[in-house]
């Protein structure tokens, strides 16, 4: 890789995003090859780039999440017939792909309609197959968050050696991050530490101070139209502080703290 070629916003990779010092995206970069390429830690030492939420979100362990793998795993074994003949390593490989393709399709539900909403914002239009999902979650914003000068996709860096990109911002207003579920009953859903600790850092970032905005997570239903789940998290100086410790961390694994001065 050419050490001075210059990162493209591109399309994030699920593993690990970046910024440079302006704030802007820098997900893909062109490889030995011509060809764009994910941008990885050593092109980040290089490029003197940023990583994201996620990937400092990623150093601590969440019971949760790996409690829905394992029900995952479990669902596609006792689901999957197995063949005549068929050895029990390559059982474990067909459960393997199907599990990744149910957690794929619930992917690509959750960023296409990530994708609707972003176009509302922008542009102020949705395809006529989001709009059941899209205009309820707009419909409660006006209600509860009436009027905010709202900026999607605001993306930021900051001198602690990170970087993000938010849903919608409103300055001195509100920080609002969707998330999109398959779930059909309210009683399902709940916000998580690494939820709060997300728009914390977001909020951080940004150069709000505590209580300068609200901080709202939408969670919404990628399988009930309409069907939405909001969680307000008060100002919670250990929740920023646990994102600090966590970022650290990672800092120190990987040998790498971006030198903001130069």
């Amino acid at each position: 890789m050419n050490a001075q070629a210059q990162p493209t916003t591109g399309l994030a990779g699920e593993a690990t995003h970046w910024y440079d010092r302006n704030g802007t995206p820098a997900y893909e970069i062109e490889g030995k090859n011509g060809k764009l390429r994910p941008v990885t830690l050593r092109d980040a030492r290089v490029l003197q780039l940023v990583p994201g939420f996620s990937t400092i979100a990623r150093q601590e362990y969440k019971p949760a999440l790996e409690i829905w793998k394992i029900n995952q795993a479990l669902m596609a074994a006792l689901t999957l017939p197995q063949i005549s003949g068929e050895t029990l390593a390559e059982f474990k490989g067909r459960c393997e792909l199907d599990m990744e393709a149910q957690s794929k399709a619930a992917r690509e539900r959750g960023t296409n309609l990530h994708a609707a909403m972003e176009a509302w914002y922008q542009f102020g239009t949705v395809g006529d197959g989001y709009k059941a999902y899209v205009m309820p979650v707009v419909a409660w914003l006006q209600e509860h968050v009436p009027d905010a000068p709202w900026v999607t996709e605001k993306s930021f860096s900051h001198p602690l050696g990170y970087g993000g990109k938010t849903d919608l911002y409103a300055k001195g207003v509100a920080l609002v991050d969707f998330k999109f579920k398959d779930f059909s009953d309210p009683k399902d859903v709940r916000g998580y530490d690494e939820h709060e600790m997300q728009l914390h850092a977001y909020a951080h970032g940004l150069w709000e101070t505590a209580g300068s905005c609200r901080l709202i997570n939408l969670f919404i239903s990628s399988t009930v139209p309409g069907l939405i789940v909001p969680v307000e998290w008060p100002w919670n100086s250990d929740s920023l502080l646990a994102f600090c410790h966590l970022l650290k961390l990672w800092q120190l694994r990987k040998g790498y703290t971006p030198e903001w001065g130069k």
